[in-house]
């Protein structure tokens, strides 16, 4: 689904800022690759780029110098055993994933260390779980920054920082685009925070089913999400929202990456068609 919101006022002699927000959702973030691709295909790369959790992790390997072909590869070529290797578990009252294996993978696939030496800036979105508050990284280390944005609640131990304690991004700004808007002409925000505990509350409601304390902790974190995306789409949109229909897959589908981008591709066609009109006005 791509709902436009705002018609981009062309001005003179002035070359366009293209902002891209890609947002929280484990697994389903795979499919902001196809849109990346999008941009490498027209020969255009996007002034800024926005992340949280999954989005921060493939906006650093983006921003970075990757291509999106490359992310792809990877991202495509997971199996559960691969996810199964990069999930250190350990016994601690913060979280059950120590989260070591995952930097040592990013830090083999992500060229740049820091903030200052990316090719494209960007912003990750990470929250401070003592004050409530969002915390924003754009400079210092980039493996820190992207480890607390995905540091999901009750999964991952937190990551301490300047003392503070960071956990998901998701909590409080799950699809950064507002971050965009004093740096970018034309904002475009990509949604992958719906996944499969949408269906599940609306089967349990057909039939009277008292979830699990699972499914009631996950879902919640779900709805706080989406409620704040609809929020803040109600106050101040985008120019362009995305939101592929990758609803049907959890936060921890890794090993489904090919099926996530195949269901992104009709969505990144429409946006193919979309950004050629605005980059050639």
């Amino acid at each position: 689904m791509i709902r436009k919101f705002k018609d981009y006022k062309i001005t003179e002699n002035k070359a366009l800022k293209i902002g891209l927000a890609l947002g929280s959702g484990g697994a389903r973030g795979i499919a902001h690759i196809e849109f990346l691709k999008i941009f490498d295909e027209l020969g255009i790369k996007p002034h800024m780029i926005t992340g949280c959790s999954m989005g921060s992790l493939i906006g650093g390997l983006y921003a970075s110098g990757a291509s999106a072909v490359d992310i792809e590869k990877y991202f495509s070529s997971l199996s559960l055993r691969d996810i199964q290797k990069l999930t250190d578990i350990v016994m601690h009252k913060s979280g059950f994933i120590k989260g070591d294996k995952a930097v040592a993978e990013m830090k083999k696939r992500i060229k740049s260390k820091t903030f200052k030496s990316l090719k494209i800036p960007l912003k990750v979105v990470a929250t401070d779980f003592y004050d409530g508050d969002e915390y924003v990284f754009s400079k210092g280390d980039l493996f820190k920054a992207i480890r607390a944005s995905c540091s999901i609640p009750g999964v991952f131990i937190p990551v301490k920082y300047k003392n503070k304690l960071l956990v998901d991004g998701g909590i409080v700004n799950p699809v950064p685009y507002d971050l965009l808007m004093k740096n970018c002409d034309y904002i475009i925000a990509i949604d992958v925070a719906e996944g499969t505990f949408s269906k599940t509350r609306k089967e349990h409601k057909k039939k009277q089913i008292n979830p699990s304390v699972h499914e009631i902790i996950y879902s919640t974190y779900e709805i706080v999400q989406l409620n704040i995306i609809n929020s803040m789409i109600k106050i101040n949109p985008p120019h362009l929202f995305i939101k592929p229909p990758v609803s049907n897959f959890n936060m921890m589908e890794f090993h489904r990456g090919k099926e996530i981008l195949e269901l992104a591709k009709p969505d990144a066609k429409k946006f193919k068609s979309i950004l050629k009109k605005i980059i050639n006005n």
